[in-house]
């Protein structure tokens, strides 16, 4: 999930713009009287949505008509001045192979092998990126023959400051099979097969993610606009795209004001040699922060300094500075920029990239060397982490191997950080940069639905993302062209902290606002996946399990089954001595595994001071025996970045995290 998140070399100094996008020419402009072709995302093997009208459109000479063929269906549309033309074919049953064509009096363009099915998006952070090849029991998957009725099509990532109307790379629809099978997203791929098996449809998948990324990254300009914080932002982003230098210059402005009034100690320069760094904390770098066994780090996001020092023969150290060397520190989460003997050297964003720097001649001396890693974590894990060697390797042949035990001094969490300070057009965490160049140019694709994997990076924020979502979720079912577009969400798994008191959680608060959106807008629904989390890898290896609960999700919403979900809390209230909690979903009735006790329980009073309980299960409620007072007025379940719950409904679907008030009768 993670790859994620600020670019943070411009966040921090000069906001340099990396890249530098120009909107894309009309077409039209590029050749007098050009030949008619389809959008980007229509290509051989496509999967078009069956029961709705399908929506086509595309470039051609500007004025001019063109002919829309699907199989025995025909129909014409005019081509704008700007050059682009757009329609709509009748609604279609289940069905082909096709042809898709459209022509005009300068030529034509023709698509084969089209199928008529249901067809998805699926979109998110790295949980919904990873590939089926890294799944847990892929090896069972990856040889199956080719599966016809299974396509996809992976558009490539494309931060962008306005938006587009082609996609980069001209991907391609792929048919399912041992060649393509691995690289499709594991949880899209699940979902996809249980939906067509189910169905007998052929499924098209369309997968835009982006590991890491944030969820304003997926929302258009105007919708973001109703979130007054992010006001400036958007001004910088529009600054960027007319005058890119001014938008860099004012941006270096923005955040050397903002470094300066949330942690004035980074224009100290904590990389310098001379700093005296006795009073800093031991720290392995063999593991993220979350597991340092310090208190501070267990539910940390937000900027830290590591270091650690090294030292060279006087001969190392002038081999080095005639010959070169290269640094290997391994992985780090998220983004780095490191320095030697106070001397930058690279920086990289990226939670699984292994670092690998060019070290300039001339910057070792002999005995102590010190090298400091400025480190940002903006969610999930942190730190360097891993078990890859880190060391300083001489060009010629010599290693010298670094420490495994740093020293570590955090300087702000993230919640300091101001939007405003925030690179608007930076990768997977500016302002309107990845629905501007990953789901722009594929709207108004027809679909059945939409599968969403995200939240991790807006952790820290939870009660926003409470508001942020079901914008985003407007807004697509407005870009898709259908106010009921079905929404499927995962709730966020376990990672990170295992709570010893109940207390705060950040992936808690986010999992509630996940769980109250699904409530409160039709045709959305959430699966539960705190059963196959992992405490120490925030990208769980069960993608089948989540693939197929998701499509339950979208048999009950879309085709109307009676498939299982996961137990939903109704209400709570006192009974004598006891808390009861009522569930819906329980189906033959709540059960408990490892123990005859329900735990992750949680009681609160007003002012949210909470203490673990114990419930038992009992048909299709929870009782917290001896858990009533009067000053108990909620009840928690799972309200922890890890959660061990161990309460499922008969199907063997577990309970997911909620808050719920508790009613006295």
């Amino acid at each position: 999930m993670k790859q994620k998140k600020i670019l943070f070399a411009e966040l921090l100094y000069c906001a340099t713009a990396a890249y530098l996008f120009s909107p894309l020419v009309s077409f039209a402009q590029n050749a007098p009287n050009p030949a008619p072709f389809f959008a980007d995302i229509f290509t051989d093997h496509a999967v078009l949505q069956r029961g709705k009208p399908i929506k086509v459109w595309g470039h051609g000479t500007p004025n001019s008509d063109v002919s829309v063929s699907l199989g025995e269906i025909t129909a014409s549309f005019q081509v704008g001045e700007t050059g682009e033309w757009q329609g709509e074919l009748p609604a279609q049953a289940k069905g082909g192979p096709f042809s898709l064509s459209v022509t005009s009096g300068t030529g034509s363009q023709r698509l084969d092998d089209i199928l008529i099915g249901d067809v998805f998006l699926c979109s998110g952070q790295s949980n919904m990126e990873f590939p089926l090849r890294l799944a847990t029991g892929s090896w069972s998957e990856l040889d199956i023959p080719a599966q016809n009725n299974l396509r996809f099509i992976t558009i490539a990532r494309n931060p962008a400051p306005t938006p587009q109307t082609m996609l980069l790379n001209q991907p391609k629809w792929q048919v399912v099979n041992p060649q393509t099978r691995g690289e499709a997203s594991a949880v899209c791929y699940h979902m996809a097969k249980s939906i067509s098996q189910s169905q007998n449809v052929a499924v098209g998948m369309v997968h835009s993610s982006w590991g890491g990324s944030q969820i304003q990254a997926w929302m258009n300009e105007t919708t973001l606009r109703n979130f007054p914080n992010y006001n400036e932002g958007l001004d910088a982003l529009k600054t960027y795209t007319v005058n890119p230098e001014q938008a860099a210059t004012n941006q270096k402005t923005n955040v050397e004001r903002g470094w300066d009034s949330i942690a004035p100690n980074l224009r100290n320069n904590w990389s310098l040699r001379e700093i005296d760094d006795s009073s800093w904390k031991p720290i392995s770098v063999n593991a993220i922060w979350e597991n340092s066994n310090d208190e501070v780090m267990a539910d940390f996001d937000g900027a830290v300094w590591y270091r650690t020092h090294v030292n060279l023969t006087r001969e190392d150290a002038a081999i080095a500075n005639r010959l070169g060397a290269k640094l290997n520190l391994g992985t780090i989460d998220d983004s780095d920029i490191t320095y030697i003997n106070g001397q930058k050297i690279g920086s990289t964003d990226g939670w699984n990239t292994p670092r690998q720097y060019d070290v300039p001649r001339n910057i070792f001396r002999a005995g102590d060397n010190v090298i400091s890693v400025f480190v940002l974590d903006t969610g999930g894990g942190g730190g360097l982490y891993g078990t890859a060697q880190r060391n300083i390797a001489i060009e010629g042949g010599r290693t010298i191997a670094l420490s495994e035990n740093w020293s570590f001094k955090v300087l702000t969490p993230i919640a300091s950080f101001p939007n405003s300070r925030i690179v608007p057009w930076g990768g997977a965490n500016g302002l309107t940069t990845l629905h501007n160049g990953m789901i722009a140019p594929i709207a108004p694709f027809s679909l059945a639905g939409i599968a969403w994997y995200q939240g991790e990076t807006n952790a820290s924020n939870a009660r926003e993302y409470r508001e942020l979502l079901p914008a985003m979720i407007n807004q697509w079912r407005s870009d898709f062209g259908d106010p009921n577009l079905p929404f499927f969400m995962v709730q966020l798994s376990s990672f990170g902290r295992a709570n010893t008191q109940a207390g705060r959680s950040n992936w808690g608060e986010l999992r509630e606002s996940q769980r109250q959106v699904a409530l409160s807008m039709p045709n959305v629904a959430m699966v539960v996946s705190l059963d196959v989390g992992d405490k120490i890898d925030i990208h769980p290896t069960q993608k089948a399990v989540l693939g197929v609960r998701l499509a339950n999700a979208a048999r009950r919403v879309i085709y109307h089954e009676n498939a299982p979900i996961s137990p939903q809390p109704t209400r709570a209230f006192i009974q004598d001595t006891d808390v009861v909690i009522e569930f819906s979903e329980a189906l033959s009735g709540l059960k408990t595994y490892g123990s005859n006790y329900a735990n992750g329980f949680e009681i609160c009073n007003a002012t949210y001071s909470c203490q673990f309980v114990l419930g038992r299960a009992n048909g299709s409620q929870i009782i917290l025996v001896g858990a009533a007072s009067e000053h108990v007025s909620i009840v928690r379940y799972g309200w922890a970045d890890t959660t061990y719950g161990n309460t499922f409904n008969s199907a063997d679907l577990p309970l997911g995290t909620f808050e719920i008030g508790v009613t006295r009768n």
